[in-house]
């Protein structure tokens, strides 16, 4: 029940373009590049044993959506996450678009998982 009203509370965190917040209650700082794959992989983990499966199934496509839309697609950054936020690059540059390699696994496991439980919902 706990992990229920975490995941909820999460999920209603999630801004209406699918990423999340670098900081839930200070939204102005920016998206969270990282934070978006991350978050939707544990929700769609979660999912197997939610009794809110549905709910799961939006944010974490829209989370999907979102990484795909923000990944570039040409160039020495191909494959990588952008997103701006007041961290930056976590240890200098702070309010930079930045995007972390880490990001795009967590976002290619994501993708994964959606797509195994569309293909055993079908």
């Amino acid at each position: 029940e706990l992990i229920e009203k975490c995941i909820n509370g999460i999920i209603d965190g999630q801004n209406k373009d699918g990423s999340w917040p670098y900081n839930l209650s200070r939204r102005y700082m920016g998206k969270d590049c990282k934070g978006t794959s991350v978050i939707g992989l544990v929700l769609i983990r979660w999912y197997r044993y939610s009794n809110h499966k549905r709910n799961i199934l939006i944010s974490c496509k829209a989370a999907e959506n979102w990484c795909e839309e923000n990944t570039a697609l040409s160039g020495p950054e191909t494959g990588m996450i952008f997103s701006y936020s007041f961290e930056g690059a976590v240890v200098h540059s702070p309010y930079t678009t930045t995007a972390l390699v880490y990001a795009s696994a967590y976002a290619l496991e994501l993708k994964k998982e959606l797509e195994s439980i569309y293909d055993t919902t079908k």
